[in-house]
């Protein structure tokens, strides 16, 4: 089980193989249970 505790921000992501086009949940413990969950 994964707990992430922050503050939720929205951002545009722009990378070379990602564009999302409009505002996506993101911030730091977003983005480190979404890495976590793709580890397993």
């Amino acid at each position: 089980m994964i707990t992430a505790i922050g503050n939720p921000v929205y951002d545009y992501i722009k990378t070379q193989k990602v564009d999302t086009k409009k505002r996506i949940l993101s911030g730091c413990s977003t983005n480190a249970a979404l890495a976590l969950s793709k580890l397993g």
